[in-house]
């Protein structure tokens, strides 16, 4: 039998992996972003 992966699930995972990747980059970014607008009552830049 040849069992082959379907290109749709190959595709599926390196959008997965490139959303995880760009969380990852943002969450530390974010609160920053967010204090430069304005919010600084609303979040704690430094935990």
């Amino acid at each position: 039998m040849d069992k082959k992966i379907h290109p749709n699930i190959i595709l599926l995972g390196i959008v997965s992996f490139i959303t995880d990747v760009s969380s990852e980059i943002i969450f530390p970014i974010l609160p920053l972003f967010l204090a430069s607008l304005g919010a600084n009552g609303i979040i704690s830049v430094h935990p």
